[in-house]
């Protein structure tokens, strides 16, 4: 049994990106080609606005604990989306925060081995980059 009641997709809820203090990014703040939260648009972020975003703004040339950069070590970080209908009486009233967090003393690394005529002269690819994982919660 369908119901509208208690179903919207992301086009048809407000939505509010949290810093990585919680509080709100303005829509000011969000420029071209991002857009979060607009009624009738669907979602859209650049990778430099989920860094710019997260933790006070992170830069891949910051420096991790293992004395590299985060570009050449990769990162991880985690984006909640908590859905919420609890923050009025009127329950048919639909909200969602992004909230990224930075997972300290991780990297991503992804290795393909290149395969040529000759398997002893195999290459291996060794990459590094930033991985998001994504929760739904709420």
């Amino acid at each position: 049994m369908y119901t509208d009641k208690f179903q919207r997709s992301g086009s048809e809820i407000n939505g509010v990106w949290l810093d990585g203090n919680g509080k709100p990014v303005s829509q000011d703040e969000i420029q071209s080609p991002n857009v979060i939260g607009v009624i009738g648009k669907t979602d859209v972020f650049t990778l430099g606005f989920l860094l710019n975003h997260t933790e006070g703004g992170i830069s891949l040339d910051d420096p991790t604990s293992k004395n590299r950069t985060m570009r050449a070590g990769g990162i991880v970080i985690l984006l909640y989306i908590q859905y919420t209908n609890r923050e009025t009486f009127n329950q048919n009233t639909f909200k969602y925060y992004y909230k990224p967090h930075l997972i300290p003393d991780t990297y991503y690394k992804s290795e393909q081995p290149i395969y040529t005529k000759d398997i002893a002269k195999r290459k291996i690819w060794d990459r590094h980059g930033v991985r998001v994982i994504v929760l739904q919660i709420g």
